[in-house]
């Protein structure tokens, strides 16, 4: 059977500018009863079909025909969602947005937070990307598909401004822009000299941490340091100082060292300035010592004689310092003193000044005993006067072998001859020796040892006499003279006999008193005139009355014969009456106007003193 092709379809659109329908022709081109008929509705874009007449909402919908039929397409606009978000709601929120039709426009307004600022949108294209839009707050977008606008906000930067309050005083860091909320220190570095106070805000910390809210600007405020300057004295007792005390950096400050002794002086401080009042200015902690010293004063030794010795000691010395000086002889001389009278050596002075000082050195003068002889009954010591000493001192042998007493000293200027009174030659024999006293007080060595010869006599046969005696020592010598007399004051020479023996025979000895002498012949000439050469022994004698002076001698006043001479000592400004064994007055004089006498024994007075029997011997 035909089909039947007399059934009519049409489709209608509601609204041709928004959609367009069409029928899909399934079996040819021709439009069959009972067929099946597929029609199309296309919108454009932004709308769509809502649905056919029919209560189909499908855009292609299949009509099975029963006949004639009319369909319309009915087609409606899009609704799109355009909505706004934030990236972060603390930072701001994003105002508009909605459900809207197609090609409205949706207005989204961004609102940052404080601290916060809209950085760009970004938001959906129409072709489905993602674009980034910087400008307004304000994002209007047309609703042509559901589209996004997100609001991207960023900090604020705020800039920290930093100064000092003077350069001079040091530096600040840590200023610039930072973003809202970000910490950020701060430091103020002084410069040498100066420490931080505080930030022009009264905050003392530093650094310190900002934590940025704004623009903000800081001053950072300096003081200069203070330093302490100590001042200190090497030795206190000497000097003190002025100026010590806490100070400002820079400050200029007078210090002082001034002594407290006299005889001493400022040296210097120890940064090497020699000026006791200065200025110093103050960089740092300082310790400044100033240094006292005693003056110093030169020590000038000399000698008497370059030849005679050496000093030492000589130099620059402290005042108040203790200085050995010292003076070495040269051979043959002896220090004597210094000129200052000091015998001291080694000598200690202090140094008080300028101090000059000769050492006196003189010749070794070791005086010799010429010859001890013995006159009236007496022990006499003779010796040559040498170089010129203020003094000779006699010594005698004590009682004790080898150890000698000063028995008397002589003057230089007097007769160089002593007797002494103490002696009792006939008794025993004697040592001594000399010393001399310089005119420095200085006592030289002892010279040689003399010891007095001591005669004894004894009875041999019939009218015979022998002698016997020590032997003299001391001198040289050769020969013994033997005297014989009939009293001690006609004595003569009978015989000589070498120095060998000391006994001797008198063969020849006259009937009663005898009297004898032994005398040693000094091979060198010595007394006081050089013209005596024997040392004559005591006088031994047969006879019972002897010859000891009568009253003896008192310690002040000696009464002694010297060639001839009747001489006193110990008496001056007396009257001196010499008698003769008659009793007759031969001679009157003071001190020292006597004049020669024969030989023979005379009574002398003295002043008011006792009379002595002197024997003058020729």
């Amino acid at each position: 059977m035909e089909p039947d092709v007399n059934h009519t379809i049409n489709v209608f659109s509601n609204d041709s500018t928004i959609g367009v329908v069409s029928i899909v022709q399934q079996n040819g081109n021709d439009v069959y009863c009972d067929s099946s008929t597929v029609i199309l509705a296309t919108p454009i874009y932004g709308y769509h079909l809502d649905h056919w007449s029919n209560g189909s909402t499908a855009n292609r919908d299949t009509l099975y025909l029963e006949g004639d039929s009319t369909v319309t397409a009915f087609f409606a606009i899009n609704q799109y969602s355009v909505i706004g978000s934030s990236n972060d709601t603390i930072r701001g929120v994003v105002h508009g947005g909605d459900t809207v039709n197609y090609l409205d426009t949706v207005t989204f307004i961004a609102s940052p937070n404080y601290g916060y600022h809209l950085n760009y949108w970004r938001f959906t294209r129409d072709n489905g990307t993602m674009q980034n839009l910087y400008g307004s707050d304000t994002l209007q977008l047309i609703a042509t598909r559901n589209k996004t606008a997100t609001a991207y906000f960023a900090y604020n930067q705020y800039g920290i401004t930093l100064a000092v309050d003077t350069i001079i005083h040091g530096s600040v860091s840590g200023g610039g822009n930072y973003n809202y909320l970000s910490a950020h220190t701060i430091s103020a570095t002084p410069n040498y000299g100066y420490h931080f106070t505080q930030w022009n805000d009264g905050d003392t910390n530093n650094p310190r941490v900002i934590t940025l809210t704004q623009d903000t600007a800081f001053t950072a405020l300096f003081a200069k340091n203070n330093y302490m300057l100590t001042l200190q004295s090497n030795d206190t007792t000497l000097g003190e100082v002025l100026g010590e005390g806490l100070y400002e950096y820079l400050d200029t400050v007078s210090i002082t060292a001034s002594t407290l002794m006299s005889h001493h002086h400022f040296v210097q401080w120890s940064d090497g300035s020699t000026e006791a009042t200065r200025s110093v200015v103050v960089t740092q902690d300082s310790l400044i010592t100033a240094t006292f010293a005693s003056d110093t004063h030169t020590v000038t030794l000399a000698v008497n004689d370059d030849l005679y010795g050496t000093v030492s000691g000589i130099g620059v010395y402290p005042y108040g310092s203790d200085v050995v000086i010292e003076a070495t002889a040269a051979e043959g001389f002896h220090f004597a003193q210094w000129s200052n009278g000091s015998r001291s050596n080694p000598y200690t002075i202090t140094v008080l000044g300028d101090t000059t000082l000769t050492a006196i050195f003189t010749d070794d003068v070791v005086p010799e005993i010429c010859m001890v002889t013995v006159q009236n009954g007496r022990n006499t010591v003779l010796w040559d006067k040498g170089l010129e000493v203020t003094a000779y001192n006699i010594y005698r042998e004590s009682t004790v072998v080898n150890e000698y007493e000063l028995a008397a000293t002589v003057p230089y200027d007097s007769l160089s001859m002593w007797v002494d009174t103490a002696s009792r030659p006939a008794t025993r024999s004697y040592r001594y020796r000399m010393t001399a006293t310089d005119l420095y007080g200085y006592e030289s060595e002892a010279g040689s040892e003399h010891k007095t010869m001591h005669l004894t006599i004894s009875q041999g046969i019939g009218n015979r006499w022998n002698l016997v005696w020590t032997e003299y020592e001391g001198a040289d010598y050769t020969t013994y003279v033997i005297y014989r007399g009939t009293h001690a004051s006609n004595i003569q020479q009978i015989d000589v006999i070498p120095s060998g023996s000391n006994t001797y025979t008198d063969e020849e000895a006259p009937e009663g008193d005898v009297y004898y002498q032994v005398g040693v012949m000094m091979t060198t000439p010595c007394n006081p005139t050089k013209a005596a050469t024997i040392s004559r022994s005591n006088v031994a004698t047969n006879s019972t009355v002897g010859i000891e002076e009568v009253g003896g001698q008192s310690p002040e006043v000696r009464v002694y014969a010297v060639e001839g001479k009747i001489v006193v000592d110990g008496a001056e400004g007396e009257t001196v009456r010499v008698y003769d064994v008659t009793g007759r007055m031969v001679q009157a004089f003071t001190h020292s106007n006597n004049q020669a006498l024969p030989a023979g024994v005379y009574m002398v007075k003295v002043g008011q003193h006792p009379a002595r029997k002197v024997v003058v011997l020729r």
